[in-house]
């Protein structure tokens, strides 16, 4: 699929597929979806499921609905995995990984279904890369152990644009995964991270370095 919308940082909602509660939930979603209301507070892992492709669709106006005016060029494919949140009636907000910077919007329902199955640690391992910022997971007797880096604007800006060298952030601590998601407390420091596919989307409560630092993004092994 081609998606090449970007995403932002909201808080979002339980989401039940079908009377299916998923299991894996998580207040930090990180994306917002156009039109939603932010009156939920936990994520999920979910699959796209049935046939062809589940087109996204349109928040404004009157939409999300079937008519045709609300459904985007973007779309999934039966097996895709995504992060959900929000939910309007028969639709639910959703966030796609991808090689870019991820795409948010609306699926049908009944086109989702929870990813139940956790994942075993050794699939966190890896050093996760987002443009300079890194977050390297190891782990120990089903315990991960993580420590990371980031910048702002980045490693190495240029002297005359940041003369004092970037701003640097940090970050680490222990987790025990919860199904797709892991939560990395290091003093005042805390980072959500969830494990969707070969991404790691990560987002954290903005107090873990200096000025305008942040470890949120899709994160990629290196």
């Amino acid at each position: 699929m081609t998606v090449a919308h970007k995403w932002t940082f909201a808080l979002f909602g339980l989401v039940a597929f079908g009377g299916v509660h998923a299991q894996q939930a998580h207040p930090d979603a990180p994306f917002l979806c156009e039109g939603g209301d932010g009156s939920t507070d936990r994520t999920t892992l979910a699959e796209v499921v049935g046939d062809g492709r589940a087109h996204f669709v349109a928040g404004t106006d009157d939409c999300p609905s079937t008519a045709d005016r609300c459904r985007e060029k973007a779309y999934l494919i039966p097996g895709d995995q995504v992060l959900a949140g929000d939910v309007r009636g028969d639709y639910a907000c959703v966030m796609f990984p991808d090689n870019q910077d991820g795409h948010a919007g609306w699926l049908p329902r009944n086109r989702l279904r929870p990813v139940l199955a956790q994942p075993s640690p050794s699939a966190w391992e890896g050093d996760w890369v987002q443009g300079d910022n890194r977050i390297t997971i190891r782990h120990d007797n089903g315990m991960l152990r993580a420590d990371g880096e980031a910048y702002y604007p980045m490693a190495d800006p240029p002297p005359d644009q940041f003369p004092g060298g970037p701003n640097l952030g940090a970050m680490g601590g222990e987790a025990r995964p919860s199904g797709h998601h892991a939560t990395f407390v290091d003093d005042a420091c805390e980072v959500s991270a969830f494990l969707v596919g070969k991404f790691l989307v990560v987002s954290d409560n903005h107090q873990c370095g200096g000025l305008n630092v942040r470890f949120d993004g899709i994160y990629r092994r290196r």
